[in-house]
């Protein structure tokens, strides 16, 4: 699954690259602005600020249903807790904390996928 996400990364980027270099642009918000004015890129905005609270309930709630099973807890209690760790660590230590974390989560999960009995 990794590298199907590094596939599907890298020839969006290929895709895109030459094309955001010819605009001049670096998100893609900026295309949107450009191409269909300021309007569109606020609406965008705003879109994004509704999807954004569902995704990440969803990862919420995945992590939820594994730990729960894992300590044997009640799910409901489970959520709560996980997401005032979660907001505690984020508004704590800010973006580039979370990024961090992330990362070192990728370099460790990394080799153990691709090195799995399983994968091979």
């Amino acid at each position: 699954m990794l590298f199907s996400n590094v596939l599907i990364f890298v020839s969006f980027a290929v895709i895109t690259g030459p094309w955001f270099r010819q605009l001049r642009c670096v998100t893609g918000a900026d295309v949107i602005r450009l191409r269909f004015g300021p309007a569109m890129e606020q609406f965008i905005a705003y879109l994004g600020m509704l999807d954004g609270p569902i995704y990440g309930g969803v990862q919420l709630y995945g992590l939820a249903i594994f730990t729960s099973a894992l300590l044997d807890v009640n799910i409901s209690t489970t959520i709560v807790v996980l997401g005032f760790v979660v907001l505690f660590y984020s508004a704590l230590s800010g973006a580039w904390a979370v990024l961090a974390a992330d990362f070192i989560k990728a370099v460790v999960l990394m080799p153990i996928s691709c090195c799995s009995p399983s994968s091979a």
